[in-house]
């Protein structure tokens, strides 16, 4: 059980904390969120560890402390601490092309943008680099984005989460083929950058990337319930999954002008 200290012991103030349960609270009763939990610390110590609202609404499960839930894209600065891991053992340089370890983006093109369509296309200007890879400054893009023919080529190929089908050494390589949105490094976009930069990770260390995790930030950290898969004996403890209304009115309304 994590001990929560007072707040003043840490410098933080209980009565501005209290403004913290108050939204919290306010995330519930709009229904923007089934439940949550919110926990902040200071100096090594935890100040304040609230929960509210439901983990499961259909059986009226409790959202507790020990409640299991998805992280998504947080998972990108945990792969991130790893690629930097490796950074201070040597391994590489943030100005590296990213082709140096993974030779299938040797040779990339980009989309012409406007209304042009996927296949019109032109050289990079260059490489991209593990900085740009880190910084989603890479011309890569999301399906989820919706923007362009080349998101739309995303869908039509199944690249948004590796880890659905096939390894995520099948999943880079098929994206390898497809153009960018822009050229590397003129650009900030979201992207799945960071699924690139884990299997960086699993170049430079030899290890799956769920093992690297594992072993050397979950285990060494006491992350005991973090990682890829909940353990069958925790399936009672894991939250189940939501879609807020707005977002559904969003995906349908999107439904009727996606880009083919």
């Amino acid at each position: 059980m994590t001990e929560v200290v007072k707040p003043e012991s840490v410098g933080l103030s209980a009565s501005r904390l209290n403004h913290v349960s108050t939204w919290l609270d306010d995330q519930i009763s709009s229904n923007r969120l089934a439940g949550a939990g919110v926990l902040i610390g200071r100096k090594g110590k935890v100040a304040y560890f609230e929960t509210t609202g439901q983990a499961d609404v259909e059986t009226a499960l409790p959202f507790r402390r020990e409640t299991i839930a998805r992280i998504y894209s947080m998972t990108k600065p945990i792969t991130t601490v790893a690629a930097m891991m490796r950074y201070e053992q040597g391994c590489f340089q943030l100005d590296d092309p990213i082709a140096k370890y993974l030779p299938e983006f040797s040779d990339m093109n980009v989309w012409s943008g406007g209304s042009a369509d996927v296949h019109e296309t032109r050289p990079a200007n260059g490489p991209i680099t593990v900085k740009q890879i880190m910084t989603h400054t890479s011309g890569l893009t999301y399906g989820f984005m919706r923007a362009n023919p080349v998101d739309s080529d995303y869908r039509k190929r199944g690249i948004e989460f590796p880890g659905a089908d096939g390894e995520l050494r099948e999943w880079i390589s098929v994206l390898s083929k497809l153009p960018l949105i822009c050229q590397p490094g003129s650009a900030w976009n979201y992207s799945v950058s960071t699924d690139v930069l884990g299997r960086l990770v699993e170049v430079w260390s030899g290890q799956d990337l769920q093992e690297f995790f594992q072993t050397r930030i979950f285990e060494p950290l006491g992350m005991v319930d973090t990682g890829f898969h909940v353990e069958p004996e925790n399936h009672g403890r894991f939250a189940t999954l939501y879609r807020a209304a707005r977002r559904r009115r969003f995906e349908q309304r999107w439904a009727h002008s996606e880009i083919q």
